[in-house]
């Protein structure tokens, strides 16, 4: 989470500005002017159709707006290729590369799901080979997985939880079934017709001491679906579960991958960062958690050699509706 959060705070110009200062000054500015020539130019557009002004003079301030915005608009371009002639910001405020996609996929796969009303995909990205990697899912689409998005949020609502917050999108509901069936209906089914057929040209495998990583970047109703835990849990006839071939991650998106710089390393060794560690295995009204406290040791043992002091409760919450 902290990776994440500085690499959303650190912007390109930042990078510009901490090698040049002086030019990144000078493309801010330009970029704030840039900004006001296109405000200053849609006020004249508007000024010049609300006010009765003769078509010569709207059409001359009109002129005028435009072509100060267009020298602006060039000024700034010829920053843009002059800082992409130095050396290392030959991509500034360019858009990422495969290459440089898939460097960041550094520590596993990482999946993209995506379900629209017109078919359902899976886009792949791995740190090699150095491409995209298309898995239609044709046995799926959009109004099966909307649908057990609903459900889950229906199950999810009775016990005083929610995930959708506009009443006119819930429309399944689960009335006459148990948690049991809901997740029986929708576990099995994300197993076999979205993470199968994505496993199967994954070079992944269930045999070897360490579990792989595979990060999924969920959209649309997917983000509501436990993708981490599709498989086949039959009592009777238990199948494959997609924990016996990987460990999953969620990411929002590729940044949240993007390895610290030197200086963001330095900056948080130091001994003033503290780890805050909240258990929380009873709250009132709900069930008791058993393994909160075994976590807490895995995360006192792990962080026993960092330099970050942890401070733990335990504290009591209470759950209030």
């Amino acid at each position: 989470m902290v990776w994440g959060q500085f690499s959303q705070l650190r912007t390109p110009v930042d990078d510009l500005r901490a090698v040049y200062p002086e030019l990144a000054a000078q493309f801010e500015r330009v970029s704030r002017q840039l900004e006001n020539a296109s405000v200053r130019e849609k006020e004249a557009v508007v000024n010049a159709s609300e006010f009765a002004v003769p078509s010569n003079m709207k059409n001359g301030v009109l002129e005028r707006e435009a072509q100060q915005h267009h020298a602006v608009a060039l000024s700034r371009e010829r920053f843009l290729a002059e800082i992409r002639a130095l050396p290392g910001l030959e991509r500034f405020l360019l858009p990422k590369t495969i290459k440089q996609l898939s460097s960041l996929a550094h520590s596993g796969p990482v999946v993209f799901l995506n379900a629209s009303k017109y078919r359902c995909d899976a886009l792949i990205i791995m740190e090699s080979p150095e491409e995209v990697i298309h898995v239609p899912l044709t046995n799926t689409n959009y109004d099966e997985v909307a649908g057990m998005q609903l459900r889950l949020n229906d199950l999810l609502r009775l016990k005083g939880r929610d995930m959708l917050r506009d009443d006119s999108d819930r429309g399944a509901g689960v009335k006459g079934m148990t948690p049991d069936d809901v997740f029986k209906s929708i576990l099995p089914y994300l197993w076999e017709k979205v993470v199968s057929p994505i496993l199967e040209v994954l070079p992944l495998s269930k045999l070897g001491p360490k579990l792989p990583r595979i990060f999924w970047c969920p959209t649309g109703p997917f983000p509501f679906l436990p993708i981490h835990a599709a498989g086949l849990y039959s009592t009777t006839n238990p199948g494959p579960k997609l924990s016996d071939f990987a460990i999953s991650s969620y990411i929002p998106t590729m940044s949240a991958l993007e390895l610290p710089l030197q200086e963001d390393l330095e900056a948080t060794s130091s001994r003033n960062i503290r780890l805050l560690v909240v258990p929380q295995p009873s709250t009132d009204g709900q069930a008791h958690l058993s393994g909160v406290q075994g976590e807490i040791e895995m995360i006192r043992k792990s962080a026993s050699s960092s330099p970050f002091r942890m401070q733990m409760g335990p504290w009591k919450m209470s759950c209030r509706r």
